[in-house]
């Protein structure tokens, strides 16, 4: 009975560690610094109802060519970390309270024309209670994460981006993104379909924010309609790839095909 008791505890300490890292709002989440940038602000808002503490450190990650990150071990050499400076590295902050984070980059002489990238955790510290916790015979020590990347573009060369290996059916489009260089790209996808019977496009798939980075030569990635678009006419599917933030007004890529063949 005691063992069901104290699982019941972990699940519900999970619950509120969950809901503590949902309450944290924090703004950018993706900062880009450019070449002559020296430093940046993060915003953080403890939007939950009591105090929450969380703890800010650096972390290397890499990128997947399915999407997400894996976490990588010891510093890269693309690590922007070492050439970061921050401030505060842990806050508490009441309920509604704001918090600005400071960052400092300190570039040393000879910096190779590149991207340098690390990411800034914050983890949620469980708000625990050393006597609850000896009196129920447990040791709760959860602690739940999120992170942003953190980029220094230090040269002015663009990505290069071609889009490949489209496949749509009625209710998606699945897609291939070519990359090269030593640059991120940064932008949005978006999907038109142009159907034969109209001349004005209709937008049916969204990915905002999409970043295809350095170490990715190919990146996988599938679009489900938007509002249950499904494809029941002929015309043709347009893919766009259409930078944004620091390549405003720049198309990385564009792809039609048609879809007669799906009718």
């Amino acid at each position: 009975m005691r063992y069901f008791s104290n699982l019941f505890i972990m699940f519900t300490s999970l619950f509120f560690c969950v809901d503590t890292l949902a309450n944290l709002m924090i703004t950018p989440t993706r900062v880009s610094l450019a070449e002559r940038d020296r430093t940046t602000k993060v915003y953080i808002i403890n939007t939950s109802n009591e105090t929450k503490t969380y703890r800010l450190i650096w972390t290397e990650k890499l990128a997947k060519s399915e999407g997400g990150y894996v976490n990588h071990d010891g510093l890269l050499p693309t690590s922007l970390s070492p050439m970061m400076r921050m401030s505060p590295s842990q806050v508490t902050l009441k309920a509604g309270e704001k918090q600005v984070v400071k960052l400092a980059v300190r570039k040393p002489k000879g910096l190779k024309s590149q991207e340098y990238r690390s990411h800034l955790l914050f983890q949620a510290l469980p708000n625990q209670s050393p006597a609850t916790e000896k009196e129920l015979g447990i040791n709760l020590n959860m602690v739940l994460s999120y992170s942003i990347p953190v980029i220094l573009k230090y040269g002015s060369d663009l990505p290069k981006v071609s889009i490949s290996d489209v496949k749509v059916t009625k209710d998606k489009v699945s897609l291939n993104f070519n990359h090269t260089g030593d640059f991120s790209a940064f932008g949005d996808v978006v999907v038109y379909f142009n159907s034969k019977n109209s001349s004005k496009p209709q937008r049916i798939g969204l990915i905002a924010g999409y970043s295809i980075y350095p170490e990715l030569t190919s990146l996988n990635t599938t679009l489900k309609f938007l509002d249950g678009f499904r494809v029941t006419e002929p015309g043709d599917i347009t893919v766009k790839y259409m930078g944004k933030e620091e390549y405003k007004k720049i198309l990385f890529a564009e792809k039609t095909i048609s879809v007669d063949s799906l009718l």
